[in-house]
């Protein structure tokens, strides 16, 4: 069976490249709706660097419960984007102040209380492996738990488990 980090890194590949079709959609019609050079913005910043770092905080901040179809746009047209030597780097800096404190009273959709879960639509094979990865992550993290109570002690591999979850316990070495 793979680590709950191995199980991680594969949920975040499989739903970067579910949602990348979506999220270059919502960054097209946002720069679009916009006005100005938007074409040559949103060609720009599809092919940035930081267009899989805005992706990865658009589902971020979706899990936390933003309606990333409204920011987004409202992000845009905050200030001109004509200037910008990476229109994605602006968006993501954007997106990162303005989800910087949780939304009241919504409780994020966190796998294993760490990973922001994928939504909206994704084909259905995605949805599977995900789903399938989610429940494999959460049922090591539950083994893990109940191991160190009733040992008093991490389970052989906590650490890694423990830092995907994003909850420390007590007597585990982070690394």
């Amino acid at each position: 069976m793979a680590s709950a980090h191995q199980l991680a890194a594969e949920y975040e590949t499989i739903a970067a490249e579910a949602q990348r079709d979506r999220w270059a959609w919502l960054v097209r019609s946002a720069l679009c709706e916009a006005g100005g050079h938007a074409r040559d913005a949103a060609d720009r910043a599809l092919q940035s660097d930081a267009f899989g770092v805005l992706a990865a905080g658009l589902r971020r901040a979706e899990a936390y419960g933003y309606d990333v179809d409204m920011l987004l746009p409202n992000l845009v047209a905050r200030r001109s984007l004509l200037d910008a030597d990476d229109v994605a780097a602006v968006l993501t800096a954007r997106l990162a102040r303005a989800t910087a404190r949780p939304l009241r009273g919504v409780r994020p959709d966190l796998v294993g209380g760490r990973i922001a879960a994928a939504h909206g639509p994704l084909p259905e094979e995605a949805v599977r492996a995900l789903d399938e990865r989610r429940a494999l992550i959460e049922t090591q993290l539950r083994e893990s738990r109940r191991h160190a109570v009733r040992s008093r002690r991490p389970a052989p591999g906590a650490a890694r488990t423990c830092r995907v979850a994003g909850r420390p316990q007590p007597g585990v070495t982070m690394r």
